[in-house]
């Protein structure tokens, strides 16, 4: 539910970034080829939109044949922790493969990532499985949320993973991963940001001074 009204609210009005939007479709949906890239990590400072971008990329994939594990950080206590996300993911796994979720509750981290691993790589070999993560930088400031040493080491070829970041050691730790690319997100340009402001009037039912643009 937390998600679900994060990702509203950030999706609400989006314009623009059609460029990188298009490409990290296309990555999603690309076939599952020996060698290809499986990976894209969204860089760009604080406040730049990648959390907008997140929201709507989610959406845009939700509406394909795809299964979506999506998850942001940051937007609640629990959203920090590594074991929690996964956790909720074996069980998205284990439903899409109509079977029960034999992970107990008192579960290591080490058996948490392997049921993970193992049950991404079945649900791929049945469709396209897409990871989607909001602000990597916003996990708990531990080796394994840092350096991600959670993420399956041979990741599924059916299988993408779409993240975003602020620069620093979770970013690096993810695009040092063979077939994960650098999709640096450029600042808005100006017409992008008329269409937002346009857009907030429009909500509020008022215009924009000429003055002011």
């Amino acid at each position: 539910w937390a998600l679900d009204e994060f990702v509203e609210g950030r999706v609400r009005g989006f314009v623009g970034r059609t460029r990188i939007t298009d490409e990290l479709v296309e990555l999603a949906a690309s076939p599952a080829t020996e060698g290809a890239d499986w990976g894209a990590c969204v860089t760009a400072e604080a406040g730049a939109g990648k959390s907008s971008l997140f929201g709507h990329l989610q959406r845009l994939l939700r509406e394909r044949e795809v299964l979506v594990l999506s998850h942001a950080a940051g937007i609640s206590v629990r959203s920090t922790q590594v074991d929690l996300m996964l956790r909720r993911w074996v069980g998205e796994l284990a439903t899409a493969l109509g079977e029960a979720n034999s992970l107990g509750d008192t579960a290591p981290p080490d058996e948490i990532d392997r049921a993970f691993a193992r049950l991404l790589g079945r649900a791929s070999s049945q469709r396209r499985v897409v990871v989607l993560i909001d602000a990597l930088n916003q996990f708990e400031p531990t080796t394994r949320a840092t350096h991600l040493t959670w993420l399956p080491r041979l990741w599924p070829p059916n299988s993408r993973l779409v993240a975003t970041a602020i620069s620093g050691t979770a970013a690096t730790a993810l695009l040092q991963r063979p077939g994960v690319i650098d999709a640096r997100l450029s600042p808005i340009d100006r017409d992008e940001a008329l269409d937002i402001v346009s857009g907030i009037c429009a909500r509020y039912h008022r215009t924009l001074s000429p003055v002011v643009e």
